[in-house]
């Protein structure tokens, strides 16, 4: 069984080896385990956790700027120990469902990079609109990256779960 919860300070190792991992690393910043700590530590910000049967942390995501007074939150980073295995997903839908249920924000929003298709596939299958691009927004060792906006309300959010 798994379980979904907020990241405490000794998730912080976990969560910073998924950092590092491969398939991470082209699209989420790294950040080091001080890093993730003082963001743990942090009312603004909250790491969320998917841990396994073993307690084993299969995947996080990072939620950012919700001290807002616009009810508003940015996904910031969202990754998995082990892709393809239905963790994305999972993680993906009780992060949607915190921040709409328990934060009461009434958007959220984030932003992929173009050529990340499986997240960009994975946000839209859970209700996230494409709103534009964010050009040259980042700039990685290779130049300039644009990056697409994408977003759920609130209310999409909850008309989706009336339907059947």
């Amino acid at each position: 069984m798994q379980t979904f919860r907020p990241a405490h300070p000794g998730d912080a190792e976990a969560i910073a080896v998924i950092h590092r991992h491969d398939h991470v690393t082209p699209f989420v910043s790294e950040r080091s385990t001080a890093e993730i700590r003082a963001s743990i530590a942090n009312l603004a910000e909250r790491y969320l956790v998917l841990c396994g049967e073993a307690g084993d942390c299969l995947g996080f995501s990072y939620l950012f700027g919700l001290d807002g007074n616009d009810q508003r939150a940015e996904l910031r980073q969202l990754a998995v120990a082990s892709p393809g295995q239905g963790h994305g997903a999972a993680l993906l839908r009780q992060t949607v469902a915190f921040v709409f249920e328990h934060l009461l924000k009434n958007r959220l929003w984030l932003d992929v990079f173009p050529q990340n298709a499986p997240a960009r596939a994975l946000y839209a299958r859970h209700g996230f609109v494409e709103e534009g691009t964010l050009r040259e927004a980042y700039l990685l060792p290779s130049g300039f990256q644009s990056t697409i906006v994408m977003s759920i309300l609130a209310r999409d959010y909850y008309a989706a779960r009336r339907q059947p």
